[in-house]
């Protein structure tokens, strides 16, 4: 796990504000289960759930990081990707306190 989390890191670090599009899987990764929509804008089937938690553990730690480059900071990341990512929270709120919402989906959700 924490090979992992660092590998995510780097690649913010690394790629900055082209991030997304230089790495387009971890976007995928990340809108699809929350969003509900493909790389191709089209409405994408359900996820499967745990699909929905690695979606939210992305999100925290990415959001993390993207939120600690404030304007000013010289930090690598621009506006739009700043935008992009806080834009997933409203959509992981929802699939926390959904109805059907698992325990593991909520736990991964509340901690992003």
């Amino acid at each position: 796990r924490r090979g992992a989390e660092a590998c995510l890191l780097a690649l913010c670090e690394v790629f900055g504000d082209a991030l997304y599009e230089q790495v387009p899987r971890l976007w995928e990764a990340m809108s699809v289960p929350l969003a509900g929509v493909g790389a191709d804008g089209a409405a994408a089937p359900p996820p499967p759930k745990q699909a929905v938690v690695d979606a939210c553990q992305l999100l925290r730690r990415v959001g993390a990081r993207v939120a600690a480059a404030a304007p000013g900071s010289g930090a690598p990341f621009a506006e739009a990707v700043m935008e992009k990512t806080l834009a997933l929270l409203e959509p992981a709120f929802a699939k926390a306190t959904a109805k059907d919402a698992d325990p593991a989906t909520q736990r991964a959700a509340s901690a992003a």
